[in-house]
């Protein structure tokens, strides 16, 4: 009797174990079906959402994989560019791979420490801004493979404010770096690079 009853609840177990594991597998095929599946609305490129100081970092990563900044704005006119947003635009066909933040910069830095600037073959998806105004601030670098910001390609905004709104770069060009002097690091600068 007891020997059955043993059988009983291996045979349980192991219907149990073998429901959780199908479960866990369909799971996984349709986290798989739908990240490859994802696409950017064909709108063109996605604003990110307002930034300022204390506010957690935005990030182009976040909402619409394989996208980068394109563009840098002051959102609502606030005094010293103090609301920003990242407008990004999707890269198909490249591959992202590593993520990081480079460290703070201001305008109380003489150059370049009143620039953040990611290395070469990473690009901005990320913006982050403490203190006052976005005073200090730290960019998200994401390295995509096989691109290399040349110096030839490469070309400065002109600087711009509040009152500027932006400046958007040449089409198929992307932010490597943002230069940012004036009160509380108001008037900005972005470098932007063809990959």
């Amino acid at each position: 009797m007891r020997a059955a009853e043993e059988t009983s609840d291996m045979q349980a177990f192991s219907v149990a174990r073998g429901t959780i594991l199908f479960a866990l597998a369909l799971v996984l095929v349709l986290a798989r079906s739908a990240a490859a599946t994802f696409t950017v609305p064909a709108a063109g490129p996605n604003l990110k959402g307002y930034i300022s100081g204390g506010d957690p970092p935005i990030s182009c990563e976040q909402s619409y994989p394989n996208t980068v900044a394109i563009e840098i704005q002051c959102a609502d006119k606030a005094p010293n560019c103090g609301h920003r947003q990242l407008l990004c635009a999707s890269v198909p066909g490249r591959t992202f791979t590593l993520h990081r933040w480079v460290s703070l910069f201001s305008e109380e830095g003489p150059s370049p420490l009143n620039t953040g600037q990611c290395p070469d073959g990473w690009w901005v998806t990320g913006l982050l801004c403490e203190g006052k105004y976005c005073d200090n601030e730290s960019l998200e670098c994401t390295k995509v493979l096989n691109t290399h910001a040349k110096s030839s390609t490469c070309y400065y905004s002109k600087q711009f404010d509040e009152h500027d709104g932006s400046v958007r770069g040449k089409p198929g060009y992307w932010i490597r770096s943002v230069t940012c002097s004036g009160s509380y690091c108001g008037n900005i600068t972005v470098e932007y690079c063809h990959p």
